[in-house]
């Protein structure tokens, strides 16, 4: 069943791509229906209440899992020219190995890898970030990824020469 009517030939497409989607949200793992969320005009029901915290994590594991720390990537226009993309690449790759990264096939892992769109170091990309610590590198390369990984995401101690900004 479709979910989200399409009228423009632009429409069917982004209308198809959202009701596959959606489509994901049935079935007896689920316990919301997220399809009651969407109104007839697509846009969201805001008179349906929130979930709650507990209905969430029930959807959604990560939720209670004890991650250490998270990784974002910019993968925006100007990053992805400097090759933001496998930078990313490199993190996931170094910390599957190494059984740190946290996805679905392993979910004991420590840390979680993503990317992110710009953050405004567009001009000195790629940018990298990691949180909860709030430290911004930049120009950071697949060579520098081993070096972040040890000093930073196990070691605890951020590579100084690649970082530009400190949150808090």
């Amino acid at each position: 069943r479709d979910f989200l009517p399409a009228t423009e030939p632009m429409d069917v497409a982004v209308a198809a791509r959202l009701n596959a989607k959606l489509r994901l949200f049935q079935g007896p793992r689920h316990k919301l229906d997220y399809a009651a969320l969407i109104a007839e005009d697509g846009s969201m029901d805001e008179a349906r209440p929130l979930p709650s915290p507990e209905q969430d994590a029930a959807l959604v594991p990560i939720i209670k899992l004890d991650l250490k720390r998270q990784v974002l990537v910019c993968t925006a226009k100007s990053c992805a020219a400097n090759g933001s993309e496998a930078v990313l690449e490199a993190f996931r790759g170094q910390l599957t190995a190494e059984q740190l990264l946290f996805f679905k096939g392993n979910t004991s892992g420590e840390i979680h890898c993503s990317h992110c769109g710009s953050v405004g170091f567009c001009a000195i990309g790629p940018a990298v970030m990691v949180y909860p610590d709030g430290i911004w590198y930049a120009h950071v390369t697949v060579a520098d990824v081993p070096e972040i990984i040890e000093s930073h995401l196990k070691g605890g101690k951020p590579v100084e020469r690649l970082v530009r900004k400190r949150l808090g």
